[in-house]
């Protein structure tokens, strides 16, 4: 039985306020304003001051890394080294504070591309024409986050991972390309 508009919206509006969750754990999504922690267990903390009751990240100990086997340290570090130069801790924390702003201001992911309420690759392709008028980096991180959201809950018909597929190239001549000649 298909639920019209408003009572979709009626029943997901509930959820979020009664804290509904559909799982046992303590990682509900669905904490309000004015509590210590969202997410609790999680890395979002609301700082206690009435002049600030915004987000943020802290670090956590339950999203910290697995311990290194010491067989593999020189593999570890290796992979350290390139992610020194071809990877950005900053744009990743830019990243996460944007969807812990958007879970206040719009509500869970869960609900709104899960329940197919909001396309990601829609907004993606926005952002991407709206990069590409005003140089503004900000959308950057907006389209990694609407490419994240529908990684996690896809919305095309036939969306899969297959890490098998063949790379369509960057185009122009790369580095490796130039080194061989």
């Amino acid at each position: 039985m298909n639920d019209s508009i408003d009572e979709k919206k009626a029943g997901i509006l509930k959820d979020v306020h009664t804290g509904y969750s559909d799982s046992t754990s303590n990682d509900s999504p669905y904490a309000h304003k004015g509590s210590t922690t969202v997410n609790s267990g999680g890395p979002w903390q609301y700082a206690d001051t009435p002049e600030f009751k915004e987000p943020v990240i802290i670090n956590s100990p339950r999203y910290s890394p697995a311990p290194i086997n010491p067989a593999d340290a020189s593999i570890d570090r290796c992979t350290s080294n390139i992610l020194q130069t071809e990877y950005s801790e900053h744009f990743d924390m830019l990243r996460k504070n944007r969807m812990v702003v958007s879970f206040h201001k719009y509500g869970p992911v869960k609900i709104n591309y899960g329940e197919k309420l909001v396309s990601a690759i829609n907004n993606l392709e926005k952002r991407l024409e709206l990069y590409k008028q005003t140089g503004n980096t900000e959308y950057l991180c907006d389209i990694a986050n609407f490419a994240m959201i529908e990684f996690m809950h896809p919305q095309h018909p036939d969306a899969h991972f297959n890490d098998m597929s063949e790379s369509p190239g960057l185009g122009g001549m790369t580095y490796r390309e130039i080194e061989q000649l």
